[in-house]
């Protein structure tokens, strides 16, 4: 069904992290530490051994595909390539199993070879919550074989990813670490949110994420636009390597849809049809952070906005069942509701949830962004169905003022089965996120053998990880993931917006630790500048890490001079406060809110999204008022009015005209 995926020899070493230095095949194997493989296998054991795979630049092993399965054929040819990558040699591929010699064989699903080894090594492929995805692969004939076995084709590719990991090559020289393995996922969908970039980054991207067992993606399409050849391609190649592309249509904060007209619905279910034929086994729909009511005609139309949702969803349907294609949405109301939620009450809020368990066809899958089991368990019995997991989890982003390394929390086993899967939100530094992403993809697959941050450095980055942990520890990363993702904070470096700036007393212990951050923020920096003249970072990665230390060591500068001013005024010191060295203190912290802005356009980072870089007028305003005798502190004087002031907009009263201006202020929130 799907075209044949384009070997990419190139990608292979850096994307499944093997080993490419070591003993020559067949010789005793070296004294080493376990082989980092992720995401973890729920069980493996090395025998010690190796398997022989090439010997003099030579093969000595072959590799066997049984059956006729494109995914059985491509986890082969994968594998293969990543033993090209290591050694230089290919190995032959053969569809039966020779009399002798080393061989890796990748067993049909259902065939008598894959019975007979499941039968004969216990393999219980139920104990997986998704048996379609999970693979054992079991020794034979005293190290020269291994077989890989699993109920479908998607396990064969699966295995093919982690015994990548386990390859110790040179040129001319390649074996396998022996190894018994059986595994699957604790979470059976794992998905990515949104990739920016061009298509060809966003198919690099896809192809990254699934060989470290990520298999959804959601794909955003325009919704009145055909798909182009292009992307039909990079669907069926998606497909192959397991990764579940889903093509979304979003209407995020847009309220122009009509869905009792023709010419809104149409295009879109057309692009439904479009997806299937190209082999989607998915379609999205997204209708975040709009108002919860209908417009225009829809008022007349339908009773409620969940019935003008549920009719499309239910023409979708239509399409998708035959397919047996799954729908994920997004609803208007996808947080556990509470009074006040975006202007709307409590009682419309649960209007809309129960809406979706009585209106929505079966196959549709929301998402919902409250991460807990109690809502959970709610979510269940008021829609009807297992919620899948939206989480917005920010920390290894630069686009704000912090650079904030960390590991994607552990996925408790109470959570697993209260959902039908998890996906996570992306950022602005798409490349950054790797860390961000592999963590989510070992920690979703298996919640009990999590990967921390130096495993990801390592895998990612291995000549830089242990600058790269510490750079990321001193700047308040942590390297070993939460217990738990429920109750993890749904944007956990909002926290860190405004720590330690203007909202905490300047008491000689907050001095001293906003002294302390500034010192580890230079050191990350040093670090950085470290990483950036070696040269093993793509250039563009390098020079984003030293601008964020460096914008962090800036903004612990700024906080200090703004704490140093107020500690002045609030011990009355107020000819110190007065004084040109205060000036000069201010002027210091203006100096490096001027170089925030340079940091921040030298890299390109929005600055819609740099919170901090409205600190300058922050201290332009407090220059004025220490040079003009008014004090550090802004002042806003209230008076009392006779009669109550008539708020039209205009400021004609008696009274406005008797109040006295306020000076310049800086609002904080949180």
């Amino acid at each position: 069904m799907f075209a044949a995926a384009r070997s990419q020899a190139y990608l292979i070493a850096a994307a499944c992290g093997m080993m490419l230095l070591g003993s020559p095949a067949g010789a005793a194997p070296a004294k080493t530490a376990e082989p980092l493989v992720l995401p973890r296998p729920q069980e493996m054991t090395l025998t010690g051994k190796r398997i022989p795979l090439v010997r003099g630049g030579k093969p000595v092993a072959v590799l066997v595909v049984e059956g006729s399965s494109e995914r059985a054929r491509f986890a082969a040819r994968w594998l293969g390539d990543a033993v090209q990558s290591a050694s230089g040699a290919i190995l032959p591929v053969r569809e039966t199993l020779p009399a002798a010699g080393g061989a890796i064989r990748f067993c049909a699903p259902r065939g008598a070879a894959a019975q007979a080894l499941a039968r004969r090594f216990r393999l219980n492929f139920s104990r997986s919550p998704d048996p379609g995805q999970a693979y054992a692969v079991v020794p034979e004939a005293g190290g020269q074989r291994l077989s890989v076995v699993a109920p479908s084709d998607q396990g064969l590719v699966y295995a093919a990813y982690t015994l990548a990991q386990l390859l110790v090559g040179r040129e001319g020289s390649c074996s396998l670490r022996e190894a018994r393995i059986f595994d699957y996922p604790a979470v059976p969908v794992r998905g990515l949110l949104w990739i920016r970039g061009d298509d060809a980054y966003r198919h690099r991207y896809s192809q990254w994420a699934a060989n470290w067992k990520l298999n959804c993606y959601t794909w955003y399409v325009t919704w009145n636009q055909p798909l182009s050849a292009a992307y039909r391609e990079i669907l069926r190649d998606c497909a192959i390597r397991g990764m579940t592309l889903v093509p979304t249509i979003s209407w995020f904060q847009n309220t122009e849809l009509r869905y009792s007209r023709p010419e809104y619905v149409e295009p879109m279910l057309a692009r439904v049809r479009e997806a299937l034929e190209a082999g989607a086994g998915a379609f999205g729909f997204n209708f975040d952070d709009n108002p919860l009511r209908l417009f225009g005609e829809d008022e007349q139309a339908y009773p409620s906005l969940i019935a003008a949702q549920a009719d499309l969803m239910q023409r979708v349907h239509a399409i998708t069942a035959p397919a047996g294609a799954d729908i994920f949405f997004c609803p208007t109301v996808y947080w556990k509701p509470y009074g006040g939620a975006q202007g709307n009450s409590l009682a419309a809020q649960y209007d809309y949830v129960r809406g979706m368990g009585r209106l929505f066809p079966k196959t549709v899958k929301p998402f919902t962004t409250t991460l807990s089991r109690e809502w959970a368990d709610e979510y269940q019995r008021e829609v009807r169905r297992k919620p899948v997991f939206w989480h917005n989890f920010f920390p290894n982003d630069m686009a704000d003022w912090k650079l904030y390394f960390e590991p994607y929390p552990r996925f408790p086993k109470e959570l697993v089965a209260r959902s039908d899967g998890a996906f996570v939100l992306g950022g602005w530094q798409t490349e950054w996120w790797k860390v961000n992403y592999l963590t989510f993809a070992c920690n979703t697959w298996n919640p009990s053998r999590p990967c921390t941050l130096s495993d990801a450095f390592r895998k990612l980055w291995p000549a830089e990880a242990a600058a790269l942990t510490r750079c990321a520890l001193l700047l308040g990363g942590h390297d070993q993931p939460a217990p738990t993702i429920e109750g993890w904070p749904d944007h956990p470096h909002q926290q860190l917006r405004t720590e330690g700036f203007f909202n905490e007393p300047p008491t000689p212990e907050n001095l001293k630790r906003l002294e302390e951050k500034e010192q580890r923020a230079a050191e990350a920096e040093t670090l950085a500048l470290g990483i950036e003249q070696r040269g093993r970072l793509p250039k563009e990665m390098a020079r984003e890490l030293v601008v964020a230390a460096r914008r962090m060591k800036r903004n612990y500068q700024m906080a200090l001079a703004a704490a140093r001013v107020r500690q002045m005024e609030e011990s009355g010191e107020r000819g110190r406060l007065m004084s040109a060295e205060t000036l000069a203190l201010i002027d210091e912290a203006l100096a490096a809110g001027a170089e925030l802005e340079r940091l921040v356009d030298s890299v390109g980072w929005p600055k819609g999204q740099a919170s901090d870089l409205a600190l300058q007028s922050y201290f332009t305003s407090l220059r004025q008022r220490v040079a003009s005798g008014q004090g550090a502190t802004p002042r806003l004087t209230a008076v009392r009015c006779t009669e109550p002031p008539h708020l039209d907009g205009q400021l004609d009263e008696p009274a406005w005209q008797r109040a006295p201006r306020t000076t310049p202020f800086y609002v904080i929130e949180g």
